[in-house]
């Protein structure tokens, strides 16, 4: 920004072109700080970074062959200022972000042919088993989020390997980038991913991830056949149990089983037993 007020640029105009840039450039890059700090009008603390920001600058235009860059003409403590204001409910910048990194995963997920119904209503389970149990979880609205991410994007795997599709699943998310969380988030989600690994290290990450994995597992159970069958339904928590009633006049089997061969370890991990009960109507 300080380098565009020493070209007469106004806030308007933050385009500059290559040309313009190496000729800056060649003004301060033999400079001292403080002569940096006379010919651009700054302080101490911004003239030192002058010089490494406009070496990140040459190397942008150089990786991407660019002939002109445009910046925002924003600083560091802008983006720290509106980061505290926002976590802190100060002001509404107006855009769901969570929406671009569901959008980013749902990509991702259509890479490797991910998205089908099967996935829509695990993610659609998953959702709805967090927030009956939230209240005694302990998990977060981000936590909320990344099992969100894990149930859109749990059965990648098998576009690469049928066989070991958990582990393929594990190796592509891993290895790709999802806009808006960070690489520890996405190694969690990597892990939840692996949807009959129930082994639990009591350490603070791995309660979190046994958690959240829980959650997944018995997400996925209740559409095991594939066949979206669970559409009529309630869930409720009462004292010590989350109860699941369908009502359903085929046959659960698949679900049935694969959610009995889950649910000690969600009981485990929360300490709450989940019901499932199939009612009959006629």
């Amino acid at each position: 920004m300080y380098m565009f007020k020493y070209m007469n640029r106004d806030a308007n105009d933050m385009i500059v072109n290559y040309e313009e840039f190496i000729s800056l450039f060649d003004k301060i890059r033999d400079k001292s700080v403080e002569e940096i700090e006379t010919i651009l009008g700054v302080g101490k603390n911004y003239a030192k970074m002058i010089i490494p920001s406009v070496l990140i600058f040459q190397r942008i235009f150089d990786l991407f062959n660019a002939k002109e860059i445009w910046l925002p003409g924003t600083l560091l403590i802008d983006g720290i200022a509106a980061e505290y204001a926002k976590k802190s409910n100060i002001v509404n910048t107006g855009h769901d972000f969570r929406a671009d990194i569901i959008a980013s995963s749902k990509s991702l997920a259509k890479r490797y042919r991910g998205n089908s119904k099967h996935t829509t209503v695990v993610e659609k389970n998953a959702l709805m088993i967090f927030d009956a149990i939230k209240s005694l979880s302990g998990l977060s609205e981000r936590d909320r989020l990344l099992v969100q991410i894990a149930a859109i994007l749990h059965n990648i795997g098998k576009f690469i390997n049928m066989k070991n599709s958990d582990v393929a699943t594990y190796n592509i998310i891993s290895s790709s980038e999802i806009i808006g969380i960070s690489h520890d988030e996405r190694m969690l989600v990597a892990e939840m991913s692996n949807i009959d690994t129930e082994e639990s290290i009591y350490n603070k990450r791995d309660i979190r991830l046994a958690k959240l994995s829980a959650i997944l597992q018995m997400a996925n159970a209740l559409d095991r056949s594939h066949k979206q069958k669970i559409k009529d339904y309630s869930l409720k928590l009462d004292d010590n149990k989350l109860i699941l009633e369908i009502r359903y006049m085929g046959d659960l089997s698949l679900e049935m089983l694969s959610f009995n061969s889950h649910r000690d370890f969600f009981r485990e991990i929360f300490g709450i037993e989940f019901v499932l009960k199939q009612i009959r109507t006629f």
